[in-house]
């Protein structure tokens, strides 16, 4: 021991006194510099601009939020309340609802969620960047340290926006940076190191996009320090954390298939998406513009320039990270993530998979720096002429930012509005949808219903955060699989429908159904409610303990819960009678009477005559076959039956009298029946509201 510890301390003596290692990076700079007031001046004014424009875009970000925000306050409440929902953002086996935490507890404190989830996401911007600026100073680069604030200061008002109003992972992302500085602040500190693992490991299973700046910092560091036993027993030991959530989330996700309703993305690469994204270049690199010239050539001009100083140093030690981004960028264009279905419009554009990059060219720029490519400042005026420019470059971006503030920052709050009620990816404002809840919470209550129904994932999901005990919520495409579970189990006597227009021309016979406004109230004999919204077309995404969901249409591609409804009354005073009834309706369920064109043995069959043209040639060729007939009450069933070569499930009730094939029955059945056409099946659902 006593040898290894003169060892090490030689080692680090040689480091102070020459300044470079093996890979000629340097612990400590040698280059004179100014004054530490001096510096510490230009830092502390740089940090406070940066401040002052994350607050700006703060005031924005914080009236507006969309169903990918509102999922979060119910991560938070989640926490708060000591409820472990899934490793990952609900409803997907990737990203984090680590943000939520924070959020959570400013709510706590009396912050609403809007004002709070920009906060959390200002900080965590802040805090990446003070985090390089430290590691920066900490090596002795001063310059480095100030561009560190510089940068966020230089990029355009979009970018600033996005970050503080789109929680595109900023907590795993700044889990990366401070890995990243700790490897530059303290290289050859083994427990700095084993830190440094241990963020990696789990920051990239949250946000694998951050790999852009993780894998040069990782490949200098391996070339230029990893060296001694003890830095191999930190990066072992700091890799037990990430190697635990790795295999702990891949049992979760085994056990729980149906909590993956978004799998990972494929990080397979694909020619032809790389091809189609050179030629959108500007969706990719747009969002890293500066302000004093907003052109997605120049973070791109800036990216090649750095990357091709660095492998002239024909030094293993810069060269490889710059290969590596050299690498990293194309591949990442070439991925899932990077088609052109995979952009959403300007808040959610394709460059979002190269949210790291403005911290990866402030690394490469400390590499170039430390290259001594392009000569060394060996006079502190030199030092102080770079400061002067990066303090003009940022104070000039913030004035024209401040005097323009209304067609930069302001512009993205009535831009996101706007995108939001034309049906693209937008936000609504906080206040409109806080009243609305308030609104459905007070009818509902009313009305003595617990569960509301939405059509809109952002009402369900930020009612959920803000609405008290008692009250659930409910939508179509449902993240949060476990209330899909609980409602399965519990029975209820009446149901909320919010913006479902028309749904009581199938609800009337199965419920006492009423409609004002944008609400329409179910009152039913007590029972489950998901079966009951499912046999009235208000269908689910799949899910059951071996359910795997489509990815686009959220059904089971196999398994899935079991939705058919149990008997809850008793069945009619003639059984047999209505049995044979049932049994001869779904036998002819795809005759058409000639004299109307209609579906006289389908619910609501009127309403199908657009269909039936396309449907005349299943009249004789399909013949249902019922196996099985459960009475629900004495005007509803379930019935089995087969169909071609497979077996459904379904439901008859009793209209005008006659026992008849239920609409979504019908409509479940076409595909079955051989009719593929999907915009049939659409019009067929649509026809049970009046919308067809």
């Amino acid at each position: 021991m006593g040898r290894m510890r003169r060892i090490r301390a030689q080692y680090r003596s040689r480091v102070t006194r020459t300044g470079t290692r093996q890979g000629g990076v340097t612990s400590r700079s040698p280059d004179r510099h100014p004054t530490t007031r001096v510096a510490l001046a230009v830092l502390a004014g740089l940090s406070l601009l940066l401040a002052y424009e994350l607050v700006r875009a703060i005031g924005i970000a914080s009236r507006l939020a969309n169903e990918d925000t509102s999922i979060v306050w119910v991560a938070a409440r989640d926490w708060m309340a000591r409820r472990f929902r899934q490793p990952n953002y609900y409803g997907q086996s990737y990203g984090s609802t680590l943000e939520a935490i924070p959020i959570g507890v400013l709510h706590a404190l009396g912050a609403s969620y809007g004002f709070a989830t920009s906060v959390v996401a200002a900080t965590l911007e802040f805090a990446a960047w003070a985090a390089l600026a430290w590691a920066a100073w900490h090596r002795g680069r001063r310059v480095m340290a100030a561009l560190a604030f510089g940068i966020p200061l230089a990029l355009a008002a979009y970018h600033t926006v996005y970050v503080t109003i789109e929680l595109q992972v900023p907590g795993p992302r700044l889990l990366v940076v401070v890995a990243c500085a700790l490897l530059i602040a303290l290289p050859t500190r083994p427990v700095a190191l084993g830190c440094a693992v241990l963020l990696f490991g789990v920051g990239l299973q949250f946000d694998a996009s951050s790999a852009l700046l993780a894998a040069p910092a990782i490949a200098w560091y391996v070339v230029s320090y990893l060296r001694t036993r003890h830095q191999l027993f930190a990066v072992a030991g700091g890799a037990v954390l990430p190697v635990v959530q790795f295999v702990g989330t891949r049992l979760f996700y085994r056990r729980h298939p149906d909590y993956e309703l978004h799998p990972s993305p494929s990080i397979r690469p694909s020619v032809n998406t790389l091809t189609g994204s050179a030629h959108h270049l500007s969706e990719f690199f747009g969002l890293y513009a500066p302000e004093l010239w907003r052109s997605w050539i120049v973070p791109l001009a800036v990216l090649a320039f750095l990357v091709v100083l660095l492998l002239a140093t024909r030094r293993l030690a810069y060269a490889l990270p710059a290969a590596a981004v050299a690498v990293i960028v194309p591949y990442a264009m070439s991925t899932s993530r990077a088609e052109a279905q995979a952009s959403l419009g300007p808040l959610l554009p394709r460059g979002r998979i190269l949210l790291a990059l403005p911290a990866t060219l402030w690394f490469l720029t400390l590499l170039v720096a430390e290259s001594g490519i392009l000569g060394r400042v060996r006079a502190s005026r030199g030092t102080r002429r770079a400061l002067a420019a990066v303090c003009v470059v940022c104070a000039t971006s913030t004035a024209v930012r401040a005097a323009d503030f209304g067609g930069r920052e302001g512009f993205w709050y009535g831009r996101s509005i706007a995108l939001q009620a034309i049906g693209q990816y937008g936000f609504a404002p906080n206040s409109l949808m806080q009243r609305q809840c308030d609104d459905d919470v007070a009818f509902a209550r009313r009305n003595a219903v617990g569960l509301i129904v939405y059509a809109d994932q952002h009402a369900a999901y930020s009612c959920a955060a803000w609405a008290p005990s008692g009250i659930t919520t409910l939508v179509h495409y449902e993240r949060r699989t476990w209330v899909l579970y609980a409602e399965l189990e519990h029975s209820r006597s009446g149901v909320l429908l919010v913006d479902h227009p028309g749904a009581c021309a199938l609800a009337a016979q199965r419920a006492t159904c009423t409609e004002r406004s944008r609400y329409t109230v179910l009152t039913f004999s007590r029972q489950p409610a998901v079966p009951l919204l499912a046999s009235i077309g208000i269908g689910y995404r799949g899910f059951g303990p071996r359910c795997r969901p489509n990815v686009w249409f959220g059904a089971c591609r196999r398994g899935g819960a079991d939705l058919v409804r149990k008997p809850f009354a008793p069945g009619p005073a003639n059984a047999e009678q209505a049995r044979i009834a049932i049994v001869r309706a779904f036998g002819a369920m795809f005759e058409i009477a000639p004299d109307a064109a209609t579906l006289r043995n389908v619910e609501l069959g009127g309403r199908l005559r657009e269909l039936a043209p396309a449907l005349q040639r299943l009249g004789s060729g399909v013949a249902p076959a019922v196996t099985e007939v459960r009475f629900l009450d004495n005007h509803e069933a379930t019935v089995r039956f087969r169909l071609r070569s497979g077996t459904l499930s379904g439901e008859a009730v009793v209209e005008s009298g006659r026992w008849r094939v239920a609409l979504p029955t019908f409509c479940n059945a076409l595909p079955a029946s051989g009719e593929l056409d999907v915009s049939l099946v659409t019009k067929c659902f649509a026809a049970g509201t009046g919308a067809g």
